[in-house]
């Protein structure tokens, strides 16, 4: 089966061929670089993505707090992430790239801003 795969990792946005039988890569063809043809073939075989959320203040009214995580996690883990930022509550103040909470699917909560 052949898959098509944009490669996102630079503007040049190369469209990349990847053959595969089952799961395995037999062929990848049509990327720019080195990193293109690592992209394609983990978006074929076991896509990631960082995710990025909001998590409540508990001290300070009307104030979300924008987060990330660490790494990028597995694509099937994503909303089991997401219910666990809707479960997190910190206190201000919270500074930018503050640990919010640790191994949440293999990666942590990281702060994006600060709030006093």
């Amino acid at each position: 089966m052949e898959k098509s795969v944009v490669c996102i990792l630079c503007p040049k946005g190369c469209a990349i061929k990847v053959d595969m039988v089952k799961d395995t890569v037999k062929e990848v063809c049509g990327y720019g670089c080195i990193r293109g043809k690592e992209y394609a073939v983990s978006e074929c075989t076991h896509p990631i993505r960082s995710v990025t959320g909001l998590v409540r203040v508990s001290n300070r009214e009307y104030v979300m707090l924008s987060v990330k995580t660490d790494k990028a996690v597995p694509k099937e883990k994503i909303f089991d992430v997401i219910e666990k930022l809707n479960a997190i509550c910190v206190d201000a103040p919270v500074y930018i790239g503050d640990i919010i909470q640790r191994d949440i699917c293999g990666a942590d909560i990281v702060a994006t801003k600060t709030v006093l």
